[in-house]
């Protein structure tokens, strides 16, 4: 048997039961004691499941902040409906749009919260 063989042990295709062997390929990089090949060796996995969390990270965060503006647009609108409601209900009474200021205050706090 060859010493610098991979040392990784990869499943066998096409047998019926779960049979592993170890790599058939060339050892080229020697870490932790032992030979791997370019795909096994312990820093490649690393490197490559490292750049795949990369992009899933962006990924989720693309994700959130669009779900976040989703929220954020839904909380606005049922303020607006709540404002036009409220205004509805007191120009009865007599008061202008312009005196519902404090309610105008809150729905521009609401406003810069979004993203």
């Amino acid at each position: 048997m060859n010493e610098k063989r991979c040392s990784q042990q990869v499943r066998v295709k096409g047998l019926g039961w779960p049979t592993y062997q170890t790599c058939a390929r060339s050892g080229v990089v020697l870490e932790d004691g032992k030979w791997w090949c370019k795909q096994h060796a312990p820093s490649a996995v690393k490197a490559r499941r490292d750049k795949a969390r990369t992009k899933d990270d962006a990924e989720w965060a693309k994700r959130r902040k669009e779900n976040l503006a989703v929220k954020y647009h839904d909380r606005l609108v049922s303020a607006l409906l709540n404002l036009a409601e409220w205004v509805a209900r007191n120009s009865v009474h007599g008061l202008q749009p312009d005196e519902c200021d404090e309610a105008l205050l809150c729905l521009k706090d609401i406003a810069k919260e979004a993203p």
